[in-house]
């Protein structure tokens, strides 16, 4: 999967690579996912709520973040759930350079939404 994909990238460049599963940690960060999806699909009635909803979630997450990081949010957004194909499509993407750089650190949260096999 997407896991495997980007180990192999970094084991490739001799780079030390952990995960983090922690289940509150995940539980929150799909949380923000399915907010910016709510953002992306609110009609015009719901989109002020929506955006609220996702700003009070930002302010969270970034008070929680050391003061010597940066982080740097990106959705993507792609037509296939394959693992393979997104993972080297976010590899090739210049906004994920710190897959390849000893000591960054970086999150990647994917989810699966619609179509035929979700």
């Amino acid at each position: 999967g997407l896991h495997a994909a980007i180990q192999i990238h970094r084991t490739g460049k001799n780079l030390f690579t952990t995960w983090n599963r922690e289940p509150t940690l995940l539980s929150f960060l799909e949380r923000g996912l399915q907010l910016i999806l709510d953002v992306d699909k609110a009609k015009t009635e719901y989109y002020e709520f929506a955006v609220a909803r996702l700003q009070d979630w930002r302010q969270l997450f970034y008070s929680r973040t050391p003061a010597n990081h940066r982080l740097v949010g990106i959705p993507v957004h792609f037509n296939t759930p394959d693992p393979a194909a997104i993972a080297q499509e976010l590899l090739r993407r210049p906004d994920f350079h710190f897959f390849g750089r000893a000591g960054s650190v970086g999150a990647v949260f994917a989810g699966c939404e619609g179509g035929a096999d979700a």
